[in-house]
């Protein structure tokens, strides 16, 4: 696995994602369109995005953005990625994220301090899908028409304090979240903000035009729960 940090990551910003045009590189990127809010993390608590592709997809890379406010993360602080199909059972009439594509499994050491925002962004590559690939995903990493992404960190204290900035809805998502505290899936929005993580997809692909990926949203007052959000200072 791949430790870099966001300022290597500020070219994604220039890459075109046109409406439904192909993308030559970046498949879905939310960066850096932080809108200055942030899911504070529990244990074990896992929250994931759902994205929405033109068929035809494969995957190169997964990027994702975490904050910290301390100096530096306990070696007990570990991250995992999750890639999951989104053919789940349904709940509220929303299918939840299911197959595992891909499991990352919790890596360990993460520096949080080494820079003086405690911005880092954690990359995976096909290094990491050969090894964490789940019911047949290699060797091609083809993705799904609708998936979810999503993350989860073990041995956060009041110590040890992790965030998941949230940016502003983009091509290809809803604006929500899913998370799993264990007990299952639930679907949380919040009027007041969009609840996309700041994550990047990279490899080959299309995402859908906003006004297909609207109609496919119609219903979404139904959504549950409140987003556990903090503005961050």
């Amino acid at each position: 696995m791949n430790q870099k940090y966001l300022k290597s990551l500020v070219c994604l910003s220039g890459v075109a994602l046109g409406f439904n045009c192909v993308a030559q590189s970046t498949i879905y990127t939310s960066f850096p369109k932080a809108n200055g809010n942030a899911f504070s993390l529990a244990s074990g608590q896992e929250i994931g995005n759902e994205i929405v592709l033109n068929p035809g997809a494969t995957l190169n890379s997964i990027s994702i953005e975490y904050y910290s406010p301390s100096a530096t993360l306990s070696s007990s602080v570990g991250i995992d990625v999750t890639l999951y199909e989104q053919n789940g059972t349904a709940v509220n009439g929303f299918t939840t994220p299911g197959t595992e594509l891909f499991n990352s499994g919790y890596y360990y050491g993460g520096s949080a301090g080494s820079l003086p925002t405690g911005y880092q962004v954690v990359t995976f590559t096909t290094s990491d899908f050969a090894a964490g690939a789940l019911n047949g995903w290699a060797p091609n990493y083809a993705l799904p028409t609708d998936l979810t992404l999503a993350v989860t960190f073990t041995g956060l204290d009041a110590n040890d304090v992790v965030d998941l900035p949230l940016a502003n809805t983009t091509p290809g998502t809803y604006g929500d979240y899913w998370v799993n505290n264990g007990s299952g899936w639930v679907l949380t929005s919040d009027s007041s903000t969009a609840g996309n993580l700041v994550m990047a997809l990279d490899g080959t692909g299309t995402v859908p035009e906003p006004t297909t990926l609207g109609l496919a949203a119609i219903g979404g007052a139904a959504l549950l729960g409140l987003n556990k959000l903090r503005r961050k200072r």
